[in-house]
């Protein structure tokens, strides 16, 4: 009887302490965490749309989850295109801002595309959702490759005629997890971007070949990493190894990822014992 007791006491003790990890959030840290749901693909998209932010460092995919858990590379790729009324009712330049996002969100590994403006006089770097009328069609298809084996998996494709901001995520890791430099560039992101005319995609052609892009005359594959064509009004690209978070990466160089810290230190090993007398 005494052991049954215990047995009961220890099973409410540990429902008492089983709280959701929600419930040690903030209302504010509440409202930024991500709604997720799924299209007709069982692909993953955030049902979101606010004020520029840096969505995969201010949410997370599944709430508690660790800090170190937001692995992402990023482009921002910024140009003026057409006009806007600013506050004191000028007419002035509108400032442009297309963000890409590829790499791991907690449990998931995805992709997001962003585009926002402001107008030019606003000093502050605070963007805000293009309205509906200047939406663009993006389509995008995400793969992970194997360093290791030379593999390339397709996780999914997503495709909107006119948006404001793509998402999609599938459950995952990095094949890698050891080495989150290489494993953001396990994440490889494919697709087009449709603009209302060919000078806005010239433009933003123009501005994604300043962040390293390099420009093509044919359609690029997913084998022609940080490559983009222009068709039109159409940008085609392949993105796989650009992070300008990193200030040292070579950008558009075509290099392997550097291997992984333990192999290096066995490499290292190896040196050292063929150094050693009688070896």
């Amino acid at each position: 009887m005494k052991k049954l007791l215990s047995l009961v006491l220890a099973i409410l003790l540990l429902a008492g302490t089983a709280v959701s990890a929600t419930a040690y959030l903030t209302d504010l840290e509440r409202a930024r965490l991500p709604v997720f749901r799924q299209d007709r693909n069982g692909v993953y998209y955030i049902v979101d749309q606010c004020v520029f932010r840096n969505s995969w460092s201010q949410s997370s995919a599944v709430p508690g989850q660790p800090l170190h858990q937001w692995v992402y590379g990023t482009v921002r790729v910024n140009f003026q295109y057409d006009y806007v009324v600013d506050r004191d009712g000028n007419l002035v330049p509108k400032d442009w801002l297309i963000q890409f996002w590829k790499g791991r969100n907690g449990e998931f590994l995805g992709a997001e595309i962003g585009v926002f403006h402001k107008p030019s006089t606003q000093a502050a770097q605070h963007f805000f959702p293009i309205e509906r009328e200047h939406y663009i069609g993006i389509d995008i298809t995400v793969w992970q490759h194997d360093f290791a084996s030379g593999l390339t998996q397709r996780l999914f494709a997503r495709s909107q005629p006119t948006t404001q901001w793509m998402t999609g995520f599938v459950r995952g890791n990095f094949r890698n997890p050891y080495e989150n430099n290489r494993g953001k560039n396990e994440v490889i992101t494919t697709g087009r971007l449709a603009f209302p005319s060919e000078e806005m995609a010239q433009l933003v052609a123009e501005q994604m070949v300043a962040a390293g892009f390099r420009q093509s005359e044919m359609i690029p594959t997913r084998r022609q990493h940080d490559t983009l064509a222009l068709r039109g009004n159409s940008i085609y690209f392949t993105w796989q190894f650009i992070d300008q978070d990193v200030p040292s990466h070579r950008r558009g160089v075509d290099v392997e990822p550097p291997e992984p810290v333990f192999k290096r230190r066995k490499t290292a090993k190896k040196i050292f014992a063929a150094m050693l007398p009688g070896s």
